[in-house]
């Protein structure tokens, strides 16, 4: 699925095959990208099969995703790595670490920040001279 503009969610669903049930999936990964370059995952079901309805051309129960954290910019965080503030990327996944990265010179503190349901944790990282 391409969406026309980037766009927030929390939850999606999909409708059930029109002719048999063994054509609807039970088990998928399901990933997402602001930009169609960088991917993060926001759901895996490894066994849907009691959330997959059996009647046919029927919504599926709604599926919540694990909301991904988009990095500040490094014009905010003085003296951080020109290209990336995070050694992982411009986005990260619901749950994973942003190393945060520093010019020559400097040490971040603290060294990481994680990602919780869209929010980073702390908010950001300073980069202190050595």
């Amino acid at each position: 699925v391409q969406l026309p503009t980037s766009a927030p969610m929390d939850e999606y669903s999909f409708h059930t095959a029109n002719d048999v049930p063994e054509r609807d999936p039970i088990a998928w990964d399901f990933w997402g990208s602001p930009d169609n370059v960088t991917w993060v995952l926001l759901d895996s079901q490894e066994d849907a099969t009691a959330d997959v309805p059996d009647e046919r051309e029927t919504e599926t129960n709604r599926f919540p995703v694990d909301i991904p954290c988009y990095l500040p910019l490094p014009i905010h965080i003085r003296y951080s790595n020109d290209t990336t503030p995070c050694l992982e990327g411009d986005i990260i996944a619901n749950g994973e670490n942003c190393t945060a990265s520093c010019r020559e010179g400097y040490l971040p503190e603290p060294d990481y920040i994680t990602c919780v349901q869209g929010e980073l944790i702390p908010g950001t990282f300073a980069c202190n001279a050595v």
